[in-house]
């Protein structure tokens, strides 16, 4: 994730729960960052349950990262705990990007949000009697906004733990360190050729883990006139998943059923008998059980267009394993005139159940139409030639050749036999994961109406593992090891530490399993000690009996002691001593827990282990 070093927080609207003592909510955003409250830069609320302070952008946008300065002159330790939240709802109710666990006085703390996507950004202290105050909020959007991208100045060095990149248009870059990049960049004016800089700069940064020499060419014109696929508008011949879904929703009336929101009709009179209607219900609700996880990229929602459209106003698209809702928003309907299309981009929330809910009010639920686009690279798939339209290729591993071609007028190709060809893609399993990658690359590049040079080079399939597996390596740390166990109670001689003692043996009567008594909601959690960014979990389930407790065990990731945190995933595989790998792509957070919700249940496992991103955790690059 690349971040904007433009603040946009000075172009937005503040306010505030209460104002006192003279703390008006815009001091926060007036790019002074002085930590003197008495120097008339630091806002300042009343004592009161729940003080917030938020910030208005105006409009929805990627955020990469937050950066709240501390009072320094007193008090500081009133910011301990509180939440930066960022989402569509001017509310508050948001999710939550990070929480403030550095309350020294005059203390900077970023936040990295990792493109969350809102328009409000709020600062609040949930659930005790507090003052709120501080001297500056800084909101850095990610880079891959078309209104931002434009303003890149980059330079491209490397040290040795990263790539860093600084750009200037119709410059060519050289890399240093164990590779060489030749990128010729075409000097337009056009604004949309900046939409493809966030793919070229997760190129790199993939391919500078790569421990050989990688010749890299971006060719004549890569940044055209198109736009690339930063849009997750669904293309005309991609396959909407909601059409053999099951749909249910909170209640019926009015002759409108669920499964009129997926019978392929966009009308949207309800009188025509193609849009779904619930009761007069609090918080009604609309799902559809995709009959397995998919990795969603985009939900069109198709509002009702003979009346009644306000009712939609502040609908929630939610995508998760959770048959009951309770899972993450994808995003917010902000739109609800006569007949509108909403299109909510996802970004690859992965999920069997894609729901709509209006939440905290009583409403009627109407609307005529919902459709449901998956990521085209499915990490299940190896050649997948319906999920790429525009690209086709094959695999030949006997004489190391790689075919690409698309159905443009200039076909891609890159081939070859014999050592030639194994010098140039050098075909192994660990390699494959790769592939999409590139497919997606290509994909975009034939896109673009005139011809392209793009040049993978030697050993880009070379046999390592990609940073699309997030296994962890023979020689990374487990940051378990040091961390801290607690759990929601002891049962059957099953101290929390056992799960982070270094051995996975799935024999509980062995003594290395962790066991709770017959809780609601258990859980186990380890305190990592500082915030990490978390690149994978993996956990072992009991071997000998009763693995099927650990089933819809969820394991979350945040700062939040209380285990109320994001959820980095969901266990599935309960069978006998199974092993879950999550990816939790960088999700951070100083406690991963594993909470079974909803239900009383032993919670049993015999090892956790967690895995830290290969970036500075203090990095939001």
């Amino acid at each position: 994730m690349w971040v904007s070093e433009k603040n946009i927080a000075p172009t937005g609207v503040t306010t505030q729960s209460s104002l006192a003592y003279n703390g008006d909510p815009n001091l926060a955003i007036d790019g002074n960052r002085n930590t003197n409250y008495f120097k008339v830069s630091c806002t300042h609320t009343d004592l009161e349950t729940g003080p917030w302070w938020q910030l208005d952008l105006k409009r929805s946008w990627r955020i990469g990262s937050v950066v709240v300065t501390n009072r320094q002159d007193c008090c500081s330790e009133r910011l301990k705990g509180a939440e930066i939240r960022v989402g569509d709802r001017a509310d508050n109710n948001n999710p939550v990007c990070g929480t403030i666990t550095d309350f020294s006085p005059g203390s900077v703390s970023k936040l990295c949000c990792r493109g969350m996507e809102g328009r409000y950004v709020s600062v609040i202290i949930p659930n005790r009697r507090e003052y709120l105050t501080m001297c500056e909020v800084e909101v850095y959007p990610v880079l891959q906004d078309e209104n931002m991208c434009k303003q890149l100045n980059l330079q491209l060095y490397h040290d040795e733990r990263r790539w860093r990149v600084i750009w200037t248009p119709g410059f060519w870059a050289q890399m240093r360190g164990g590779g060489q990049l030749y990128g010729l960049l075409g000097s337009g004016s056009d604004e949309k050729r900046w939409s493809l800089v966030p793919l070229v700069l997760w190129s790199l940064s993939a391919l500078s883990r790569m421990q050989f020499p990688v010749i890299f060419l971006l060719g004549i014109g890569v940044f055209g006139r198109i736009q690339a696929e930063t849009d997750c508008s669904p293309q005309p011949d991609e396959k909407n998943i909601a059409l053999t879904g099951v749909a249910t929703q909170s209640s019926v009336g009015y002759d409108g059923p669920p499964g009129l929101a997926i019978d392929g009709n966009q009308d949207s009179n309800h009188l025509r008998g193609s849009c779904i209607h619930t009761g007069y219900d609090k918080n009604p609700w609309w799902q559809v059980d995709l009959q397995k996880s998919w990795k969603v990229k985009s939900v069109v929602v198709v509002n009702r267009g003979d009346c009644c459209s306000e009712r939609l106003k502040g609908a929630e698209i939610r995508v998760g394993d959770r048959a009951d809702n309770n899972n993450p928003v994808c995003g917010t309907i902000t739109d609800f005139s006569p007949g509108s299309v909403s299109k909510l981009c996802c970004r690859g929330m992965e999920g069997r159940y894609v729901s709509m809910i209006i939440p905290n009010r009583k409403e009627y639920l109407t609307m005529c139409e919902v459709e449901v686009y998956p990521v085209l690279q499915d990490e299940n798939m190896w050649i997948v030639e319906d999920a790429y339209p525009e690209v086709s290729y094959t695999v030949s591993e006997s004489d190391q050749q790689l075919n690409v071609t698309t159905n443009q007028e200039n076909p891609l190709s890159s081939q070859g036999s014999g050592s030639a060809a194994e010098e140039l893609i050098h075909i192994s399993d660990k390699s494959r994961s790769l592939v999409p990658l590139v497919l997606w690359s290509l994909s975009a590049l034939s896109r673009m109406q005139f011809p392209v040079i793009f040049l993978l080079g030697i050993g880009v399939f070379g046999g390592i593992q990609a940073d699309t597996d997030c296994s962890p390596k023979p020689d990374e740390k487990n940051i378990a090891l040091t961390g801290v166990a607690t759990q929601s109670s002891v049962g059957y001689d099953g101290p929390p530490g056992l799960a982070i003692d270094g051995n996975q043996d799935s024999n509980h009567l062995r003594g290395s399993c962790i066991h709770t008594g017959y809780d609601k909601n258990p859980w186990w959690q380890v305190d990592l000690q500082k915030s990490w960014k978390v690149k994978s979990v993996v956990v072992v389930n009991r071997g000998d009996c009763c693995s099927e407790r650990l089933k819809g065990a969820e394991i979350r990731v945040g700062d939040r002691a209380d285990n109320n945190n994001p959820v980095c995933g969901t266990i599935t595989d309960i069978s006998l001593g199974s092993v879950s790998r999550f990816c939790c792509n960088g999700m951070e957070g100083r406690f991963v827990s594993v909470v079974i919700p909803n239900h009383a249940e032993w919670l049993q496992l015999c090892e956790v282990e967690v895995y830290p991103a290969l970036q500075d955790h203090s990095e939001c690059l």
